[in-house]
């Protein structure tokens, strides 16, 4: 499928929103793992779009384009997230 947006973590990890159909968020880590974070379901014709964290580093937003009623949605998510080492 596709890469369609990007943010990076104070970690160094670069989170991924896909394009295609998949709806996931995928982190490439600084040692080249790629980590699934999450995945939307029952969103169809949607995409990820716009992640982005808060000053903190503690909140991950990300939005589905159409959402399920066509109308988009917005998530937060609380971390922790991946620390350094």
């Amino acid at each position: 499928r596709g890469v369609d947006n990007l943010t990076v973590t104070c970690c160094g990890d670069v989170l991924v929103a896909e394009d295609g159909g998949y709806m996931r968020l995928v982190a490439i880590l600084p040692d080249g793992r790629f980590v699934p974070l999450l995945q939307v379901l029952g969103q169809a014709r949607s995409e990820i779009t716009g992640p982005a964290f808060d000053p903190s580093g503690t909140r991950l937003y990300f939005s589905s384009q159409r959402g399920v009623a066509r109308d988009g949605l917005t998530y937060e998510i609380t971390g922790p997230f991946h620390a350094p080492a």
